[in-house]
């Protein structure tokens, strides 16, 4: 037999407004990388290709972190939303349970 779940949509709410944070600091991390990018100049004219280098390597890192914060700002929209389902769903059923009599 499966245990009942047991969801408290306020801890769902709470989770996911922690997560709209980390977001936020993820964003705040890849505008501080895309603004340290070195300019064509920034090694002297001998080393001009030290910077093309360097994006290289960067680019796909910055990528990578504007990946992540959307995907935690994501997850937590899906968590909040889901909070509001369960309490939409309780409350229908608490309803319904009412209206028949049950819940005198």
């Amino acid at each position: 037999m499966s245990r009942p779940v047991q969801v408290t949509p306020e801890a769902l709410r709470r989770h996911g407004t922690h997560l709209d944070a980390v977001a936020d600091d993820l964003a705040t991390a890849r505008q501080a990388a895309d603004s340290t990018r070195p300019g064509p100049e920034a090694y002297g004219k001998l080393c001009v290709i030290v910077p093309a280098m360097l994006d290289q390597l960067q680019a796909p890192l910055v990528g990578a972190i504007d990946a992540a914060a959307q995907s935690v700002r994501d997850t937590a929209d899906a968590l909040i939303g889901a909070a509001s389902d369960y309490e939409f769903t309780d409350e229908t059923a608490a309803a319904a349970i009412r209206e028949s009599g049950g819940g005198r």
